[in-house]
């Protein structure tokens, strides 16, 4: 059976084309949220997910998006905490920030 940081490595293949990482020990959060399609005959369904982060360290630079995504970038904390839409989101950012933080011995 696949576990919680297998599934997430998977994706991020599947999704980046990135296969090395450093998982960073210490940290995972979750959020569940749910959205709505339309499916067959103008009919919208809800459906329910869960997201579940990990952190990584990467080396490499060279990604290849799936075609579930537009765009992607490489993004300092400031900038990437801007440009997260929803609240979640941008709390998960702060907590990976603050998290980092204090593994580096930095005092909040």
């Amino acid at each position: 059976m696949e576990t919680e940081q297998d599934t997430a490595l998977r994706e991020l293949q599947e999704e980046t084309g990135i296969t090395e990482v450093k998982i960073i020990e210490g940290f995972k959060e979750e959020y569940d949220y749910d959205f709505e399609r339309e499916i067959e005959g103008g009919v919208s369904e809800t459906f329910y997910k869960k997201a579940i982060f990990f952190l990584g360290e990467v080396k490499t630079s060279e990604v290849r998006i799936s075609d579930e995504h537009l765009d992607f970038g490489w993004c300092d904390y400031d900038i990437a905490l801007k440009r997260l839409f929803f609240q979640n989101g941008q709390d998960i950012l702060k907590k990976a920030h603050q998290f980092l933080l204090k593994e580096q011995g930095f005092v909040l």
